[in-house]
């Protein structure tokens, strides 16, 4: 009885001393482009699609360096599809969240959008789930809103 119970708790003593488990954007298995990028893609509704890059540095998701989205918005003159995103670098945090918002870049005339995103990492960074929204002008129509979306990407 005695040996069952020192071996009961050297095998408890033990489990705490493992490590915990490693954060959602530690340890990145996943595939990679050049082993230093991974592409995240999203289909959100009927030809809407979210995509964006991160970077990783020792296997782990450290930022995401490119975002952009085509989605449908309401605008003051009925549905548009309009495209959205930041250029700014979005950092992610050890546990594999992130954030950001900002003024997405365009080329077209009477065009400013506010851009915003957040997320997390999932399953050592092989999926991503999060929210994005967009609202303002959009190549001259006013009032434009995509409304919160939700998104799952692997």
């Amino acid at each position: 009885m005695k040996l069952r119970f020192t071996t009961a708790l050297l095998a408890a003593l033990a489990a705490l001393a493992l490590p915990a488990a490693a954060s959602a954007s530690e340890g990145y298995a996943g595939t990679t482009i050049n082993g230093r990028s991974v592409e995240y893609e999203a289909t959100v509704g009927a030809g809407e699609h979210i995509a964006f890059f991160v970077t990783l540095h020792n296997h782990r998701i450290t930022k995401v360096t490119e975002f952009g989205a085509s989605v449908l918005a309401q605008c003051a003159l009925g549905t548009d599809r309009i495209g959205a995103g930041l250029d700014s670098t979005i950092k992610v945090s050890k546990s594999g969240t992130f954030s950001a918002s900002g003024t997405s870049p365009s080329s077209l005339p009477e065009t400013a959008l506010q851009v915003t995103i957040s997320g997390h990492f999932e399953d050592k960074g092989r999926k991503v789930a999060g929210t994005m929204s967009a609202s303002g002008s959009y190549n001259g129509q006013t009032s434009c809103t995509t409304g919160t979306i939700s998104f799952t990407a692997k």
